[in-house]
């Protein structure tokens, strides 16, 4: 393992050249080049911590050590060499000859990655695309050189992770000014003795230093300025450990690279999917006011934390570093494995395990489907948009029978261990479907917010996690120990930060903000995590009830108290990365498929949860991460957030009208049941993904609402201030106002008889119009004093609110006014 440690550092260090060069002297070159003054800085900079790293990686009996591999000149000399060389091409799927620079207007600064997707070849933009956006259509969008962190919020879009389309190229003291920083962490990083300890303590360490200063770094420029230092270097590690692995099984690493070794199927390219989440999200026998507060955060954030520990049980299982995982985030994970026997042996072990454990637990309703496939380096890196729709039917086929590989063709057999739970202890009273294994609390009102009744062991982990969430800052994973809760897959135990002692600890996760000094703040895979929930003043997080009632008593008591449940995600994006992210002038590449997913996922588990601390911090996070969300709320807040979600979401994109975000939400009551709700909402959601313009052309890019689909820019519309939701909710708070509420619910008949002409050609439908002037002339002119009074309420009731044109969205305004206008004379 100590030749390993050696050729991943190297890797991973390879390319730090680049950062070094600009910081010193930024210069047009035909190429790019490790310059002398970068490899002499990599080796005063490491060479005189030899002896540390030496004890940290093991003294190796390789010709290259990590020192020689990360100075590598451009030419590489020795086997070792052409292999990391080598694995630069395939991560970048370029080849030497293809890295060139144009010789003038070179900015050296990151290009937004979604700047340039496209559907379609002539991209043509949408109706609704607003006179900034066409203005900002087609300019260059880049990244501040600035460390990754939320330091400054996200209100005003003004945050550093942003693209900008109007920054100046970048100069050579804002390249040392960052450099300086880095160099900073880096020396205290090397002078930790706990970091350098050894290799499974430095590496996670190494990757968040790196990561929080080479994300904004371009790998290259020109057409391939979009893919970050940081990402190129993981998914060339991740290549080259591979490569060495592959080669040291057998015995021979070549001296070049032709054609034949090319083509040789020297990886195994590992997926993971958990699948059945939202079924099992909503798997409750019990209401929204009956249910816990922290145990449906919980069950999300355990949901994540399988598929995150099944990664890691099997890079432990094929003994290969963390690098390996090049893509992680919703629930789904990839992993670069060399491909040899005994790799394919453990993989099939480990799966079995996995599935074993899943069933256990789970009897089939939430599986993670695992699978493998052969590839070599040209589908790697030319050829990997054909290699990743490969892996996708393989993956799809699993899905069929992921419990084949432990002979379970169906759903539900249960084992003689959970029959005998279930004849002695009945049904899980949480969720009415698993075996109940013990008894939690006495009913008390304390005990009720933690769950009382005969529970499953299952519950009773989430109920732990639960509480974990609410007061521990972070969390560690850790080899099992009794004593430990938050068991996974029998071998690996979740510990909140109060709890572990370091003792056998694989990999630490912080769930904080990146800012913000922690207890956990250096001490492992620092990852954003969507988390945020309301609280009381008191500290403790609101019930479901009291949510509802928040946003009636923001409105001195007016409104229905109902929460919403909003559930969106990224249309097309599984298209977008098949075909928009590899074109001839920009090949889908190892490099430039992490930086989408991570850049991507960075968005809802990052910004996402800003903007709920500082905006609408009565949003209770059920899941936010990979592309899509999943949120509860007050109703007024939710809708408005959606909007503004949209909105951050478009700054976040570079306003590119061919990536667009869809979005469904469901008001509920607080006693309405979870599983009718999470469907509801996603009906909704699909309505949104269905959507098409007054062409009839599919755009999604829309929100469903009160049974009503618009697109984004009418919802900012409807909401606005001058806005129909906010001018007829004045009407009807308005004594002297002759609109009621009465008047308001024969508006909806009326909009029923349009919807009925509209869809299915009822000729009848058509009466709408005279109806409602009739409606208007016998019921509100003798309220008016005088003529031109009658005209100008005329005027917004006919023609600002019920025009054909209007018809299809006015249900929005109309229910918007009548729910806010209910009295609820319960609040405190």
């Amino acid at each position: 393992m100590k030749n390993r440690n050696h050729i991943v550092l190297g890797a991973l260090l390879r390319e730090i050249g680049k950062f070094v060069q600009r910081a010193q002297e930024l210069k047009h070159s035909n190429k790019y080049s490790k310059s002398p003054d970068a490899s002499k800085w990599i080796a005063e900079l490491l060479t005189p911590q030899e002896a540390r790293f030496t004890a940290l990686l093991g003294k190796t009996d390789l010709d290259d050590n990590f020192l020689k591999l990360a100075t590598t000149p451009q030419t590489p000399q020795t086997p070792l060499q052409r292999l990391v060389a080598h694995a630069t091409d395939i991560a970048c799927a370029l080849h030497r000859d293809q890295q060139q620079q144009p010789e003038e207007q070179d900015y050296f600064r990151l290009r937004s990655i979604f700047h340039r997707l496209r559907l379609g070849a002539t991209p043509s933009p949408p109706a609704s695309l607003n006179e900034i956006d066409r203005n900002q259509r087609y300019k260059e969008h880049f990244y501040k050189l600035e460390p990754l962190r939320f330091e400054k919020g996200i209100t005003h879009v003004s945050d550093t992770l942003f693209p900008f389309f109007d920054l100046k190229p970048a100069s050579q003291e804002e390249y040392a000014r960052l450099f300086e920083e880095f160099k900073k962490e880096w020396l205290e990083l090397l002078k930790d003795p706990d970091s350098t300890a050894s290799i499974q303590t430095f590496l996670p360490r190494f990757l968040n230093l790196l990561e929080r200063y080479t994300w904004c770094i371009p790998a290259y420029s020109g057409d391939y300025a979009d893919v970050p230092l940081y990402d190129l270097s993981i998914t060339t590690a991740a290549c080259a450990q591979a490569l060495y692995f592959y080669h040291s099984d057998a015995k021979a690493f070549p001296n070049e690279y032709d054609s034949a070794q090319l083509q040789h199927p020297k990886f195994l390219l590992i997926s993971g999917t958990l699948t059945g989440i939202g079924k099992y999200l909503s798997q409750f026998a019990i209401n929204f006011e009956e249910l816990p507060t922290p145990l449906l955060r919980a069950r999300s954030f355990y949901l994540q934390q399988i598929s995150e520990i099944a990664a890691m049980k099997l890079l432990e299982a094929l003994q290969l570093l963390p690098v390996a995982k090049i893509i992680n985030a919703g629930g789904r994970f990839l992993i670069i494995a060399p491909n040899t026997q005994t790799v394919q042996d453990a993989f099939t072990q480990v799966r079995r395990s996995i599935n074993t454990w899943m069933y256990e637990n789970f009897f089939g309703d939430l599986t993670l489907t695992l699978t493998a496939i052969p590839a070599s380096a040209i589908e790697l890196s030319d050829k990997l948009a054909t290699t990743l729709e490969r892996l996708q039917d393989a993956m799809e086929e699993a899905k069929i029978q992921p419990l084949a590989d432990i002979g379970i063709q169906q759903n539900w057999q249960m084992t003689d261990y959970q029959w005998q739970q279930l004849q002695q202890h009945g049904m899980c009273t949480l969720t009415g479907t698993f075996p109940a294994t013990q008894f939690r609390g006495d009913g008390n009102s304390q005990d009720n917010v933690w769950g009382p009744g005969k529970i499953s062991d299952t519950c009773h982990t989430q109920l732990e996690m639960g509480r974990g969430l609410l007061t521990d800052p972070g969390f560690a994973y850790t080899i099992r120990q009794d004593g430990l809760h938050c068991n996974f897959f029998a071998s690996h135990t979740l510990q909140f930060v109060s709890h572990a002692k370091g003792n056998g600890v694989v990999s630490w996760l912080s769930e904080t903000r990146s800012d913000r000094k922690r207890v956990v703040a250096k001490d492992g895979i620092r990852r954003f995590l969507a988390n945020h929930v309301p609280k009381h003043e008191e500290g403790r997080l609101l019930t479901f009830t009291e949510l509802a009632q928040r946003g009636v008593k923001r409105d001195n008591g007016h409104g229905l108290p109902r929460l919403a449940v909003l559930n969106a995600d990224v249309d097309n994006v599984g298209l977008l990365m098949g075909k928009s992210l590899n074109t001839p002038q920009q090949p889908l590449s190892l490099a430039r498929l992490a930086a989408f997913s991570r850049i991507l996922d960075l968005f809802f588990a990052g910004a996402l949860p800003e903007l709920l601390r500082e905006e609408f911090p009565d949003t209770y996070t059920v899941y936010a991460g990979g592309d899509d969300l999943l949120l509860i709320g007050p109703w007024r807040d939710l809708i408005t957030l959606s909007g503004r979600i949209n909105e951050v979401f478009r700054h976040w994109i570079c306003k590119n009208p061919h990536l667009s975000l869809s979005a469904g939400i469901a008001l509920i009551k607080p006693k309405h049941p979870p599983q009718r709700a999470f469907q509801r909402v996603q009906e909704a959601l699909e309505k949104s993904k269905q959507y098409r313009d007054d062409d009839g052309l599919l755009r999604k890019n829309a929100l469903t609402v009160f049974g009503t689909t618009v697109d984004w820019r009418e919802l900012a519309g409807i909401l606005s201030k001058p806005g129909p939701a906010e001018q007829l909710n004045g009407f009807l708070r308005d004594v002297h106002s002759p609109l009621t509420t009465t008047f308001v619910h024969r508006l909806l008949v009326y909009q029923q008889l349009w919807q009925s002409m509209w869809d299915t050609g009822n000729v009848r439908g058509g009466a709408w119009k005279s109806k409602l002037c009739y409606d208007v002339s016998r019921n509100l002119s003798y309220k008016f004093r005088n003529k031109q009074e009658l005209r100008k309420e005329g005027y917004f009731v006919l023609e600002r609110l019920m025009t054909d044109r209007k018809m299809k969205t006015v249900r929005i305004p109309l229910f918007h006014a009548l729910y806010r206008n209910r009295i609820f004379k319960d609040i405190e």
